[in-house]
């Protein structure tokens, strides 16, 4: 499981650093600003599931209680 996390962490940081080297490539006007464009969407998205499958990784990890066996009042 931390290895696992250390592999997320790992990832996600490379992700971050290609965003930032998109933007920067962006902003000297090279690569055209619809390439730079795509290219943050593609990365927002992958940073985007990776925090889905964080969160369905906890969700799963960390149920919520079961109330339908609760004894009502």
């Amino acid at each position: 499981m931390e290895e696992a996390q250390r592999q997320r962490e790992t990832y996600q940081s490379d992700l971050e650093h290609r965003l930032n080297t998109v933007v920067s490539t962006s902003n000297r006007g090279e690569g055209g600003p619809e390439t730079a464009g795509l290219e943050m969407l593609r990365l927002q998205i992958q940073q985007i599931n990776i925090t889905i499958s964080t969160l369905q990784r906890q969700a799963n990890e960390n149920p919520p209680p079961d109330y339908s066996t609760s004894i009502e009042p």
